[in-house]
């Protein structure tokens, strides 16, 4: 047991498992392992489970992988996030790729996701970070906004894939954000973002977006998905295709969408 450093653990919808259950059996791993990484699956579970787990976390100074789903939680809310901006920040020094699956998690609002955003501020050495946020009524441009301050100042960072497909509250405001904080980011090669099911955003967040991958020189890999109202802006869609195809030097796969539909870059280029 003192050997392990690999952990998996699938509690996905076992709603009869209670928080106190999951405490007991972090307490005795996490107490007596050093964990590097760590996988867990909750969705479906009640608050207090994650509550419990990120309470009773243990020896976790050597974290280097974090993946966490707790989407699909009509209970979760800020408290819980909150807790786990905690669980995070005690393991700042160590972590590298952070995975976290937060898609229908209806009860956090942006207090919840501000308090987890700016956890990551001193994780110094992440080079991985993936989030999925779609389909939370209660995220606005203010939690996004937090969010995208947090990362941008993350500049080991790699690899960004964030999905916000869904989020009806988000609009031209977080993208214009992206612009002028995530051109910080040096060092990112591989950048996916889903915007799919994101009704507000216009022509406007396009440009946005277009003038954010332009300065990201060492991008290599792409992949954007729109929703399907913006795929008649024959304009900032050229603009955008031309500053994938051409603009940036090093990018050898790159990828537009409207809701599952991929457009064909050259056809506005």
């Amino acid at each position: 047991m003192k050997n392990l450093e690999d952990l998996s653990i699938d509690f996905g919808w076992c709603e009869t498992v209670t928080g106190n259950g999951v405490s007991k059996i972090f307490e005795i791993i996490l107490m007596n392992t050093k964990i590097k990484t760590l996988n867990l699956e909750i969705s479906g579970c009640s608050q207090m489970q994650m509550i419990k787990f990120v309470q009773n976390k243990g020896n976790c100074e050597n974290l280097e992988q974090l993946s966490l789903d707790v989407s699909y939680n009509e209970i979760i809310n800020d408290e819980a996030f909150t807790a786990l901006a905690h669980a995070i920040s005690s393991s700042a020094n160590s972590l590298k790729i952070i995975h976290l699956d937060l898609n229908k998690c209806p009860q956090v609002t942006d207090k919840g996701f501000s308090n987890l955003s700016e956890s990551l501020n001193s994780t110094k050495f992440l080079k991985e970070f993936q989030i999925q946020l779609s389909e939370n009524p209660n995220i606005t441009d203010i939690g996004l906004e937090c969010f995208i301050l947090s990362i941008s100042g993350l500049v080991s960072l790699e690899v960004v894939k964030l999905d916000f497909s869904g989020i009806q509250n988000l609009t031209d405001s977080t993208l214009v954000c992206m612009k002028e904080e995530m051109i910080r980011l040096g060092h990112l090669q591989t950048f996916r973002l889903n915007l799919s099911r994101c009704n507000e955003i216009t022509s406007l967040g396009i440009f946005q977006l277009g003038n954010l991958i332009s300065n990201l020189k060492a991008l290599k890999k792409i992949n954007l998905s729109f929703p399907k109202s913006l795929q008649s802006i024959e304009s900032e869609l050229h603009y955008l295709s031309e500053v994938i195809s051409y603009r940036c030097p090093f990018i050898n796969e790159s990828s537009i969408q409207f809701e599952e539909e991929e457009l064909d870059l050259f056809e506005f280029s």
